[in-house]
């Protein structure tokens, strides 16, 4: 692999790569131009979905923050390995490669080889696909992939001998998982999660809340302060004065939320009055925050969200953080 790969492929570059099962072509998932160039080269439609490939599930996590807190346990259970799982996208992440339904996005860690699996996290996530076209064989073999893929691919890496066989592709985006294609480990996947308990009622309720919010990990909601705005804090009065506090966050107790932010309240925080910009809920570890600001949302304030893991994911992040005044 050359040693400038993941600046190629930030550049727009397609590259050759070996998964767990065949040979794919590949580009950076969040370079649409890459992206619609790749989907030429396949003579695929715009409107059929592909799979974004990372090296971790840490990296598959960063990739899309706001998975619902179950799908994201699943995806630590069953990978990596060597299924395509179907989740749910709240945020429309990478929206140009879900298809025509950009709720959901499919996401793959398979095992690969260590120099791809640091690409593929380095590049935040690659597009990948089988390097064939439609009907033809799957390439096990870099010699197999055709050279009209291989003369538009700015590097290759030669993973020898592959299984050969696509991936499974599990559906675990709704209530029910579906298996949609077998493959190897599909079955097994299947049997694994199919006799899990339901959800509970409280978990349900919070997934539905959070499809509502485009939520906020601490650095981007810190980034978001800057452009302008508010972290509300709703912790207890208690938990402030032992953890600390967000330099420049309202604090609101979670009891009276609802009226210290709607604008049209007798009650409205003066410090909220005509603000127009993002409001940011922050309570301890990022779960009641969701609810209120569902609720914000519905009452007006169509710029409300939370922050994912709350003040404590705050701290953790080394952000700064201040002793409560009183």
């Amino acid at each position: 692999m050359p040693a400038d790969a993941r600046e190629q492929l930030a550049a727009g570059a397609l590259a050759l790569l070996p998964t767990d099962t065949v040979y794919g072509i590949a580009c950076a998932a969040a370079d649409a131009d890459a992206c619609w160039r790749l989907y030429e080269l396949k003579q695929r439609p715009q409107t059929q979905a592909t799979a974004i490939m990372l090296g971790s599930v840490p990296g598959l996590l960063a990739a899309v923050p706001e998975l619902p807190q179950r799908q994201a346990e699943l995806c630590r259970e069953l990978l990596p390995g060597t299924l395509t799982l179907l989740v749910s996208n709240p945020a429309g992440r990478f929206a140009h490669v879900c298809g025509d339904d950009p709720t959901r996005i499919g996401v793959r860690v398979p095992g690969l080889l260590d120099e791809v699996a640091v690409l593929a996290d380095a590049a935040g996530g690659l597009l990948i696909t089988s390097a064939n076209q439609r009907g033809d064989p799957d390439p096990a073999e870099l010699a197999e992939v055709p050279a009209s893929f291989r003369e538009r691919a700015a590097f290759a890496v030669d993973g020898g001998r592959l299984p050969g066989a696509p991936s499974a592709v599990l559906d675990i985006s709704g209530e029910e998982p579906h298996l949609l294609r077998a493959g190897p480990g599909g079955e097994e996947a299947m049997a694994a999660v199919s006799g899990r308990p339901q959800p509970s009622p409280i978990e349900q309720l919070m997934e539905r809340e959070r499809r509502l919010l485009v939520r906020l990990d601490p650095q981007a909601a810190a980034a978001a302060v800057r452009d302008g705005a508010v972290i509300v804090d709703t912790r207890s009065h208690e938990q402030r004065t032992r953890g600390g506090v967000v330099p420049g966050s309202i604090r609101i107790h979670r009891n009276v939320l609802e009226w210290r932010v709607d604008p049209s309240s007798p009650w409205c925080d003066p410090r909220l009055a005509g603000h127009t910009g993002p409001v940011i809920v922050m309570c301890e570890q990022g779960y009641s925050s969701s609810l209120a600001a569902a609720t914000l949302q519905r009452l007006g304030v169509a710029r409300a969200t939370d922050m994912i893991g709350g003040f404590e994911a705050w701290r953790a992040a080394g952000l700064p953080v201040e002793s409560q005044e009183g």
